[in-house]
């Protein structure tokens, strides 16, 4: 697929987010996406390039060629399917690109505005966590308009001597002063505020630095990394200790017990969707003396560079930094399409989910009148007829004419899957489905092949008489779990699926290179 990744930025965070996308571009590269780079100067304006191969080391973003990036999105023939904006910082990670890419109506790796302003700012995030009941940092906001607090004041009230005062919307620990008595503390303010008109001010915890990752969406779930800790070399994780020479690297894994990784990545995601946090995220933690975790921070669009935590944590859980790439774009596309399902006026989304719930019923009072068999030569035009006329009928599907010609091949279906079709009381084929074992397992998983029920048999339980065919004979066969796929936009196949007892399987997620991305569906046989 095409991808536009967009680096650089107008924040302090910009060399950083320099070579995060460089490093982006080389992976995505590797895992043969086409590709359109992007870098936004210091001044704000865009540059452009056609990658075509390796991107040479020294390369100097700033002598691309000058670009409009609404053109960018929009351009017939060259818009990407997949925008990934590896900025840190102010007007880039604070959802103004998400903005962007949604008004374009292009998908976007990670969270959406919402999401992204508010972990942004670490004031607004602090907010929100504290109203869930979530433990973190003893903290202080300084709003624009407000009365600045003196050191005696904040100390008292967060209850530590040891302050850090921080921009509430930068990360890469840029302008972050530690303040352990009064005459460091006018310094601090005006450094940070040099940065920011909104700062934080956290008290100092004594312990441990722990990080985990996620990815997925809060309508998926999400899948968690292994455990990072990093180690200061001073008395804080300031910039040039993650970015200096001989900067301080996460441990990946950490060195916790079993009891701890647990705690540590069963927090993660309650603290994720607290702030909808969508696509990917690191969570930031402090383990204290007493065992407590409290959130620090979490941020939607971690560094990417070969030596940043996310992709190092992802890398110890057995993924590769292409397919990490995959995965997080797959994820961006199945929530853009997730969205456009809810906004599209064309499609009643009452009726569709009444419409779905139909097709789900596992014992609907007409299933009885369904009779499933094996199907013959004399099936396979009908087959062919009733497998495209049921995936057009598929709300929001896109027009796929090359995959239609696919669908009507009941020939060529026929030698890799054994087809069934499912009669009506009066003898007409109403559905149709193929099955076989999924390769390289040995026989052991199964799945159902091109579910298809005629439009006008909706509601007759013809998709759930077929399924629990299909599920008896693979049983007889020796298939001890079956798979299936299915692309986002078919939510009428993932209800039937939970309804017949299946559950989400990320981890048999596949990323099409010329199709939608399809979810999984698991269940034990």
């Amino acid at each position: 697929m095409r991808v536009l990744v967009v680096l650089g930025g107008q924040s302090p965070e910009h060399e950083v987010s320099v070579a995060s996308g460089l490093a982006v571009i080389s992976g995505l590269e590797q895992a043969g996406h086409e590709l359109t780079a992007a870098y936004i100067d210091r001044d704000g304006s865009w540059h452009s390039v056609e990658v075509e191969g390796v991107l040479p080391s020294d390369a100097d973003p700033g002598e691309w060629a000058l670009s409009d990036p609404w053109s960018l999105l929009t351009a017939s023939g060259t818009a990407p399917r997949v925008v990934m904006a590896v900025l840190h910082g102010p007007c880039g990670e604070d959802g103004v690109i998400a903005a962007l890419a949604q008004l374009a109506g292009v998908a976007c790796v990670g969270s959406g505005m919402l999401a992204s302003a508010l972990c942004m700012d670490k004031t607004a995030a602090g907010d929100v966590l504290d109203a869930r009941g979530i433990a973190q940092t003893p903290w202080l906001g300084i709003h624009p308009g407000s009365t600045l607090p003196s050191y005696e004041e904040a100390a008292e009230r967060l209850g530590s001597t040891t302050l850090f005062v921080k921009p509430a919307n930068l990360g890469s620990s840029i302008g972050i002063t530690r303040v352990t008595e009064a005459t460091g503390w006018g310094p601090a303010l005006s450094q940070a505020l040099g940065y920011d008109d909104t700062l934080i001010v956290e008290a100092a915890v004594e312990g441990r630095e722990l990080s985990v990752s996620m990815l997925g969406n809060r309508a998926d779930g999400y899948e968690v990394s292994e455990v990072s800790e990093t180690k200061p070399h001073g008395a804080f994780l300031d910039h040039a200790d993650k970015y200096g020479d001989g900067a301080a690297m996460a441990q990946v894994p950490a060195g916790i017990d079993a009891d701890l990784r647990d705690r540590v990545r069963a927090t993660a995601p309650v603290v994720a969707d607290a702030l909808r946090v969508d696509g990917i995220a690191r969570v930031d933690l402090f383990l204290t003396v007493d065992g407590q975790l409290l959130v620090n921070e979490v941020n939607t669009m971690p560094g990417f560079t070969a030596a940043s935590t996310f992709p190092r944590m992802w890398a110890a859980a057995g993924v590769e930094f292409p397919d990490l790439l995959d995965r997080v774009c797959a994820l961006a596309i199945r929530r853009h399409q997730r969205a456009r399902l809810r906004t599209d006026a064309g499609v009643p989304r009452a009726a569709q989910h009444a419409a779905e719930v139909e097709e789900a019923a596992d014992h609907s009072e007409n299933s009885g009148a369904v009779t499933v068999r094996d199907a013959t030569v004399g099936d396979w035009v009908r087959i062919g007829e009733l497998t495209v006329a049921a995936y057009a009928a598929v709300p929001g599907r896109p027009w796929m004419p090359e995959y239609d010609s696919v669908l009507a091949d009941t020939e060529a279906r026929a030698g890799r899957a054994t087809l069934l079709v499912a009669e009506d009381a009066a003898g007409r084929v109403v559905g149709s489905v193929g099955y076989s074992p999924v390769a390289g397992t040995d026989g052991r998983v199964g799945r159902a092949r091109q579910v298809a029920v005629d439009p006008e048999a909706r509601g007759q339980g013809v998709g759930s008489a077929l399924m629990i065919e299909v599920m008896n004979r693979l049983r007889a066969g020796g298939a001890t779990e079956m798979v299936e796929r299915t692309a986002d936009y078919m939510t009428g196949a993932q209800a039937l699926y939970r309804s017949l007892d299946f559950r989400r399987a990320p981890e048999w997620d596949e990323v099409q290179r010329d199709g939608p991305p399809l979810l999984a569906f698991r269940r034990h046989l």
